[in-house]
């Protein structure tokens, strides 16, 4: 599995990072991408301005953190890359992952959303949204030392769960990780089709190691349920699955998954209805 992990130097890009090297095996790989925002120069004056040494600064700099983050965990150096970038951040990790494709982004997130990030959406908010790839996003407050032991995997009554559901058996078959799939039915939904879709890909088509339980939860409130299950639980992540809305869509609504993401401490992991 090859991991791709956006670096900013803050201690929440450093807990993004620790939890890819905690999950990450023999076999695996992880690279750690820092962008360097763009320089503008007005035309007026056609200056060019050779950044080279800024760049080779940053990778020298990210290497000695990120070597000093991996001491703790038994990862391979030779598992392990840096590379910093030229440009604004999100295309520049979606330019990234059309380079090098990858089967997971592990992200910092801030545990506050603010207008701004409304309007014109965080980095952690647009990679999350708009990514093919499953999306781990991490809060700053995460132990060092978390581990995926119990997952409860939080689905809807209406996207469509194949493509998230392959997405996720995929991950789950290297974390090996308990899982209960919980509807929140704060209205009067039919999940039957749901239901049976979990249960033919798990237990028919591929066959899983981990155990699993499927079950419908009543709730007026599913953000302060699945708030109060993490409590009550234990579960160490929460999956949740985006429908495939418009661009814009999100930002001054944000959509449950991501709602849920910036009011809940727990990593959270988005995977996409479709591709």
């Amino acid at each position: 599995m090859r991991i791709l992990v956006p670096f900013d130097f803050t201690k929440t890009s450093e807990k993004a990072l620790l939890f890819a090297l905690q999950h990450c095996n023999t076999g695996d790989s992880i690279e750690c991408i820092h962008t360097i925002g763009p320089m503008y120069v007005v035309p007026e004056v056609p200056v060019y301005i050779n950044r080279d040494d800024v760049l080779v600064s940053a990778k020298q700099n990210m290497e000695e953190v990120v070597s000093q983050l991996s001491k703790a965990y038994p990862v391979a150096s030779s598992q392990i890359k840096c590379s910093v970038v030229e440009g604004p951040v999100v295309s520049s990790i979606f330019d990234k992952m059309e380079v090098e494709p990858c089967d997971l982004v592990v992200m910092g997130t801030h545990d506050k959303e603010t207008l701004f990030d409304r309007i014109l959406g965080s980095n952690s908010n647009s990679v999350a949204s708009l990514a093919d790839v499953p999306v781990v996003m991490v809060h700053g407050s995460l132990d060092p030392n978390y581990k995926i032991n119990k997952i409860l995997f939080a689905f809807d009554a209406k996207p469509d769960l194949t493509n998230a559901l392959k997405q996720f058996l995929k991950l789950n078959k290297v974390w090996n990780a308990p899982t209960d799939f919980v509807h929140i039915n704060t209205a009067k939904d039919d999940v039957y089709e749901q239901f049976d879709l979990i249960l033919k890909k798990c237990y028919i088509e591929e066959e899983i190691s981990f155990p699993i339980n499927v079950n419908v939860i009543k709730a007026s409130d599913a953000v302060k349920e699945i708030e109060k299950m993490v409590a009550e639980n234990g579960y160490d992540l929460i999956v949740m699955v985006k429908d495939n809305s418009g661009l814009f869509s999100g930002y001054f609504k944000p959509s449950f998954s991501i709602n849920t993401v910036h009011k809940i401490d727990t990593p959270v992991l988005i995977l996409k209805e479709k591709i």
